[in-house]
């Protein structure tokens, strides 16, 4: 986006005592270094309201130690000020159930887990929400922040689009803060 890469997250992931924001960091696995963000941005609304973070990645991308490849690129979806209207939506995300990092030794398991289902009515202020179908037979804990996508078709081909990210989650149902509302705190940020 505008020549700048960033991640966004949930916030509440990161309250946590003793949280430094410096902590999140991204593999560039051709060399297994871990990098640091340059820059946390947090909104100071509640959690009710956006529930995001974004670490800026710029600087790493820059001077070579994350790869510029990769990277989602929000141009079009960030430009929307409504969500389109899915057939689809899906979450994909690290639950813990599986996914565990080893300090110790500086490892970490990754196995994602995707999640699909249909727009649903929501239950919670300032989020969208999807029904999950099939309903999953594991805790989701731990997808909080993962990207979730609308899947649409135009014409009979499919389109995918960034809608938002997921907040709150049980086996049957997916809340998420939807883009539009993060994209103020993106542009606040990056303008």
């Amino acid at each position: 986006m505008r020549s700048r890469y960033i991640a966004i997250c949930a916030l509440h992931q990161l309250k946590k005592p003793g949280y430094r924001f410096d902590q999140l960091g991204l593999m560039r696995h051709s060399n297994n270094k871990i990098t640091t963000s340059s820059k946390a941005i947090y909104s100071s609304g509640t959690e009710d309201t956006i529930d995001c973070c974004i670490f800026d990645f710029t600087t790493s991308v820059q001077d070579g130690s994350l790869e510029p490849t990769s990277w989602y690129d929000l141009a079009v979806d960030i430009g929307k000020d409504y969500t389109p209207e899915p057939l689809n939506v899906l979450a994909i995300g690290y639950p813990g159930h599986r996914n565990s990092i080893d300090y110790e030794n500086k490892k970490y398991g990754a196995s994602p887990s995707a999640v699909w289902g249909y727009q649903t009515a929501n239950s919670m202020r300032n989020r969208l929400a999807f029904r999950v179908d099939p309903e999953i037979n594991f805790d989701p804990f731990g997808m909080s922040g993962s990207p979730v996508f609308v899947i649409k078709l135009n014409d009979l081909i499919p389109e995918v689009f960034l809608c938002g990210i997921v907040t709150n989650a049980s086996r049957t149902k997916f809340h998420f803060t939807p883009l539009k509302n993060i994209r103020k705190l993106i542009e606040d940020v990056f303008n």
